[in-house]
């Protein structure tokens, strides 16, 4: 199954891989996440993630986030990223 998450859920899912929500829920979706990536699941980026993701001008802020986008996403893509011109 391929599910497509709004950046926003990646920022989310970031805050969760890199411990900065400890709540209940957030452990329930990071175990859900990781069963479904065993079950074959795939969280792709987009073309629309590498635009949003450029504008991040925090260098360990955007770190820490494509860290999470490409563990997840583990390199799948709906499309190339953007040329830089």
């Amino acid at each position: 199954m391929i599910v497509y998450l709004d950046q926003n859920k990646w920022i989310e899912l970031a805050k969760i891989f890199h411990g900065k929500d400890k709540s209940e829920r957030a452990k329930s979706i990071q175990k859900e996440i990781e069963a479904s990536l065993e079950c074959g699941y795939i969280y792709p980026l987009s073309e629309v993630h590498y635009m949003e993701f450029a504008r991040i001008r925090n260098n360990e802020r955007r770190s820490r986030l494509g860290k999470v986008m490409w563990e997840y996403s583990k390199g799948q893509t709906l499309g190339n990223p953007p040329e830089k011109t």
